[in-house]
């Protein structure tokens, strides 16, 4: 897993250049408003925009940034775009690695830029919404008290419905 990572980094070292500008100023908004606008602009591919979101909110909140475009990655463009999503975990969990290469404002402006191109698929976001599914709900609570064993073998029963 450390060697994938490390590939990952490798390439996003590479692609980075280092005179890529910053996105010219930030933008003038709330934190939480900021951070809404990151993920949906890169939920619509609004590049510029994200960009510019991610330069605020690291300017609000610092390092948090970082949790926040994992969880961007992983909800909205997840199996869509696997690599932009394992360069993202690479440099989210190496502050090290970041302050050598580039730091972490250039770092999470570009990986947001990145994120707003990838192709996107949210089949784990609406994975995690499918317990509050009305033809589910009983499922999800006889599953949720069950045993390890008991929900693996309802894995492998093919005798039960995908959604199950």
């Amino acid at each position: 897993m450390c060697d994938i990572f490390g590939e990952a980094k490798r390439r996003l070292a590479r692609e980075i250049d280092s005179h890529w500008a910053l996105p010219s100023k930030p933008i003038a908004a709330d934190p939480w408003i900021v951070s809404s606008l990151l993920q949906k602009s890169i939920r619509r591919g609004e590049t510029e925009i994200a960009r510019c979101a991610a330069l605020t909110l690291f300017k609000h909140r610092g390092s948090s940034v970082w949790r926040r475009l994992m969880v961007i990655a992983f909800e909205d463009v997840g199996i869509g775009g696997l690599d932009v999503v394992m360069t993202t975990v690479a440099a989210a969990g190496d502050s090290a690695w970041r302050k050598n290469h580039g730091g972490d404002l250039r770092l999470a402006a570009y990986l947001a830029g990145l994120l707003a191109e990838a192709p996107k698929d949210r089949s784990a976001d609406y994975l995690c919404d499918a317990r509050d599914h009305p033809m589910l709900a009983d499922f999800w609570r006889a599953m949720e008290i069950a045993s390890l064993e008991s929900r693996l073998s309802h894995v492998r029963d093919q005798a039960l419905g995908l959604p199950q």
